[in-house]
């Protein structure tokens, strides 16, 4: 059996048992006698390519076949003088021919190590051989023998321990690229996780995914899995299955309340928690899929300090739930609970903006209300008061002025009802004298436009602390509720009250008109066309307020909104 290249293991072997020879040969070598030049030039020789060989391995260079094979030629051609000077095989250090021999049976197979023994007897038979006397070279012969045996027996063995350690390696690199493969699939398991996960923003498609790509990482993706996993979500009554694996359909309707073992304990410390006992756990005993498994864990999925569902693993092993396959369930819930806040971001934000759409949709049927009731009856009004006028000079002349006078009074008065529009459209005092101001201007052109009475108490800059955008807001429901009291209460005053409480700002409209009854009007709601209230509270709630209607049929009704003030920094200021 021949090596393709030298074993570190064997090798360093092979430089150990070179120095013992060496170090052994230096020792007996002079008990025969006085070594000669030539043999302590090749003793010193000897140990000086030792030497390099335990340099070489120190530093791991690993040497190739035809090296050694050079090594065991030059050990060969420097332990001639030693032995020859020694006596050869029949003296007293013979055995240093398994120098040679051994390193090329090792490195090369056993036939070559015995050839080399052979070798070495036929030169000392070549040189001790006289024409008197043959028993030195038979006794070189026969004691060769053992020589050659040893360095066969040596490479035989050299060649079983590196067969075994070429096995050993391979299972080593079997394992070793086994673990590569695993943690590759585990790498692209967590890359798909996260480019999977974030890329959709449906809540119930980012659990599933999250269970497939479980399911992918464990290995037992398909129907010959025994991986059981849900994905918990909660809410006022407890846990519910929103989507699950290997789950029974009794299972999927389950509700969990949350309220006792490994869920009540994730409620208290949204850490991740052993459930390796189902059958014990007074909840999770509910669910049939789990009474097979030996090992389960929950992990909560917690947005902003609260824990909004769970993922529950479970397996019939014991020990599948640990190691790499654990930190890739950790991390997937910690992505799928950060992937849902963006999706509850994202509904919210849609949601908002749908809001957005329908306030402004209500925003344009009020102003084309607003137009069809005030100025185009006016213009329209006018139109026909004019035609009148014309027929009326032609028949008589000396009552037309008076016409005339009643066309202009029209006039004016859809002029002013126009450029009242346009001020609660755009108030631009809002703008420089703050929402007090723009309250100031409202009341001023509501009693001078409709003839409504006003009476405001507005404590000075109690709105100071709010941005423009939110006065704006304030405004438009300010305007709204007086619009309602005007048109629909009958209202014969209205009062508009504004002053700081703490740190909110307090806002109400009061009225003395008819008034209503608002637990009926909010209970046929949706069958009237028109969506006062709503506007109202969608408008509080735009300027991070809340509202309070109240109202009594007869008493008239007031509007209220508390609204939080800045507290870190002052508004825009107004001029």
């Amino acid at each position: 059996m021949r090596l393709p290249e030298s074993s570190a293991s064997l090798e360093r072997t092979t430089i150990t048992l070179r120095w013992a020879m060496l170090l052994a040969l230096a020792i007996f070598a002079p008990l025969k006698s006085t070594l000669s030049l030539a043999s302590l030039f090749a003793l010193i020789c000897l140990f000086l390519l030792q030497l390099t060989l335990a340099i070489g391995s120190y530093i791991n260079l690993r040497l190739p076949r035809i090296a050694w094979a050079g090594i065991a030629l030059l050990d060969g051609i420097l332990i001639l003088p030693i032995y020859l000077q020694t006596g050869g095989s029949i003296g007293a250090v013979f055995w240093i021919g398994l120098l040679p021999t051994a390193t090329f049976s090792i490195y090369f197979g056993a036939i070559w190590g015995v050839l080399t023994g052979c070798l070495l007897a036929v030169l000392q038979i070549f040189l001790l051989l006289t024409p008197v006397d043959v028993t030195p070279a038979a006794l070189a012969l026969i004691e060769s023998i053992p020589l050659m045996i040893i360095a066969g027996g040596a490479g035989n063995l050299s060649g079983r321990l590196d067969h075994t350690l070429t096995l050993e390696h391979r299972k080593r690199d079997e394992v070793f690229n086994q673990e590569l493969d695993r943690l590759k699939t585990l790498v692209r398991s967590v890359y798909r996780m996260a480019s999977a996960i974030t890329g959709s923003l449906e809540p119930l498609r980012i659990l599933d995914t999250a269970l497939d790509l479980a399911a992918e990482g464990s290995g037992e993706k398909g129907a010959s899995g025994r991986l059981v996993s849900a994905a918990l979500l909660r809410d006022q009554s407890g846990f519910f299955v929103a989507t699950a694996r290997r789950l029974t359909r009794a299972d999927l309707r389950a509700t969990l309340p949350g309220e006792a073992g490994s869920l009540s304990r994730i409620l208290h410390s949204r850490m991740p928690t052993r459930a390796d006992a189902p059958l014990g756990d007074p909840e999770l005993s509910q669910m049939v899929a789990l009474h097979a498994c030996h090992s389960g864990i929950l992990l909560p999925m917690v947005v902003e300090d609260e824990v909004r569902g769970a993922l529950l693993f479970a397996h019939p092993d014991p020990h599948f739930l640990e190691g790499d396959f654990l930190e890739l369930i950790e991390g997937l819930t910690k992505q799928t609970a950060s992937t849902l806040r963006n999706a509850e971001l994202f509904q919210a934000l849609r949601e908002e903006r749908d809001r957005l759409v329908e306030v402004e949709e209500q925003a344009r049927k009020k102003l084309a209300g607003d137009l069809h009731d005030g100025p185009i009856q006016a213009t329209a009004a006018i139109a026909m008061r004019v035609n009148y006028a014309r027929r009326l000079l032609q028949r008589k002349p000396e009552t037309t002025s008076e016409e005339l006078f009643e066309i202009e009074e029209l006039a004016r008065r859809a002029t002013k009802e126009m450029r009242h529009m346009l001020f609660t459209l755009r108030p631009l005092v809002l703008e420089t004298q703050g929402l007090g101001g723009a309250l100031k201007q409202l009341a001023e052109k509501t009693r001078d436009t409709f003839n409504q009475d006003i009476q405001l108490n507005l404590e000075a800059g109690a709105s100071d602390r709010l941005d423009l955008n939110r006065q704006g807001v304030l405004f438009n429901l300010v305007d709204e509720a007086v619009g309602n009291a005007r048109k629909h209460a009958q209202a014969a005053h209205v009062w508009i009250r504004m002053q700081r409480e703490g740190d909110f700002l307090f806002l109400e409209v009061a009225d003395d008109g008819v008034g209503f009854n608002l637990a009926e009007v909010e209970k046929h709601y949706t069958e009237r066309s028109s969506l006062g209230l709503v506007n109202l509270r969608e408008r509080a709630e735009l300027a991070g307020g809340t509202l309070q209607i109240l109202s009594t049929p007869g008493k008239g009704t007031r509007v209220q909104v508390r609204v939080p003030l800045q507290a870190d920094s002052v508004a825009e200021a107004p001029a």
